[in-house]
């Protein structure tokens, strides 16, 4: 086998914004800076997981070993995937919930199924994760071309920045390709980062400068509130929110989606009423800047794209893969209009 480093021009990371080198002489791949992660508080710990990351490799290697350490994880996804471009291979892998224990992934794989097909690590959606060293039977290449969805034949080949709560960083999936925002990624072929950060999601202001100092999206979609509707000054601080990104991405799409139906059991005799207010007032504040003459703003209805328990959890508030289908399928039926 053939060592790798980590950091080697054979192996890209997709999705991550900076490489953070560890004592170990590996990385942590991260999709927020290191500069923004260390102004977000509370946020740190969730915003340092590797959600929406991939490793890319290419070559006719048919062997790999990946050594990693996971430094840290909420306990809400530990599963990831192997696949060949978009063609998913079998079995699944699955991180132990052990942070002093050195991990091995290792896989026999079928050759790629086309040329210039590179193979894709897709990591759990909420572990932060060390690698230390990769292995492969035969060198890969250097160059190749990465793989994102917006390379399906027929895709909207548009670039797609996600931000929002546990449910949009994908907590309880079975896999990362079941969260709803990658299924409408595939769908649609988008090129897609899911900035989301579990527990959040309520208009963050620092979240908001994150935004906006990137260059890598055409289109934005919030999906933000549930985390929020005890917060009465939450619809005008998203008004701050928008704002602040509108200053350096005056055009590009945004949608901003109202919290789902969403029903923990302390609050059973006021959820409903919480719910309908905070999407009130989200509205509110989204039509007055579409009034100020935002036209690429556009307000999407929570209770359209899941309004009932159907794939939900026991908890009545994070969702099953069926829910995860269901909630991108409505999505896309509600954000056609704006797509064409």
């Amino acid at each position: 086998m053939k060592k790798l480093d980590v950091k080697s021009k054979s192996i890209k990371w997709i999705n991550a914004l900076e490489l953070e080198t560890t004592e170990r002489g590996g990385i942590i791949p991260l999709r927020y800076k290191k500069s923004e992660i260390s102004r977000m508080d509370k946020m740190i710990p969730i915003a340092r997981m590797s959600t929406s990351i991939e490793l890319q490799v290419q070559g006719r290697f048919r062997k790999i070993e990946i050594t990693l350490r996971l430094v840290n994880s909420d306990g809400f996804g530990f599963a990831g995937e192997w696949r060949w471009g978009h063609f998913k291979v079998l079995p699944h892998w699955r991180l132990e919930n052990d942070f002093t224990k050195i991990q091995k992934l290792s896989a026999g794989l079928p050759p790629a199924p086309e040329k210039n097909c590179p193979l894709r690590l897709l990591l759990p959606t909420h572990c932060e994760i060390e690698f230390l060293e990769i292995h492969t039977d035969e060198t890969p290449d250097e160059d190749f071309k990465t793989y994102d969805y917006s390379q399906i034949p027929g895709a909207k080949a548009l670039r797609w920045l996600v931000y929002g709560d546990s449910i949009t960083q994908g907590a309880n999936c079975s896999t990362p390709s079941n969260t709803w925002v990658d299924i409408v990624s595939r769908k649609l072929g988008l090129k897609t980062t899911n900035i989301a950060i579990g527990g959040h999601g309520r208009a963050e202001l620092v979240i908001a400068e994150a935004i906006a100092a990137r260059n890598d999206f055409d289109m934005l979609s919030l999906h933000m509130g549930a985390n929020a509707l005890n917060e009465m000054e939450f619809a005008e601080r998203l008004k701050k929110f928008i704002l602040i990104i509108r200053e350096k991405h005056p055009s590009e799409k945004i949608f901003v989606a109202t919290p789902i139906i969403h029903i923990p059991e302390n609050f059973f005799d006021s959820i409903s009423d919480k719910l309908r207010d905070t999407r009130l007032r989200m509205g509110k504040s989204v039509m007055e800047l579409q009034n100020s003459g935002d036209e690429n703003l556009h307000l999407l209805d929570g209770n359209k794209i899941l309004g009932d328990t159907r794939g939900m959890l026991r908890d009545m508030v994070h969702l099953d893969d069926f829910g995860m289908s269901r909630y991108a399928g409505n999505l896309m039926k509600l954000m056609a209009p704006f797509l064409k």
